[in-house]
């Protein structure tokens, strides 16, 4: 069974937002999943859109730097 394309986005767009080390190695762990043509359950699902969630409602990193005060000015 082949993964859907919404899942296979899903997986990319948690793999650039996991933010600790359990999160990289869950999705990493999907990712092998669909690699080799499984799908995902729901609960997994879940737990994917809710790490996509999350990374998306946090405002961004203020910028650190010799540059980070002139950058809050553009």
């Amino acid at each position: 069974m082949n993964a859907t394309i919404e899942t296979t986005v899903l997986v990319k767009q948690a793999t650039e937002n996991a933010r600790n080390d359990w999160e990289k190695s869950f999705v990493s762990s999907c990712q092998e999943q669909l690699d080799k043509g499984r799908s995902m359950s729901p609960k997994q699902l879940n737990i994917l859109q809710r790490i996509y969630d999350y990374s998306e409602s946090q405002p961004a990193a203020p910028a650190v730097g010799p540059y980070s005060p002139m950058v809050s000015l553009l």
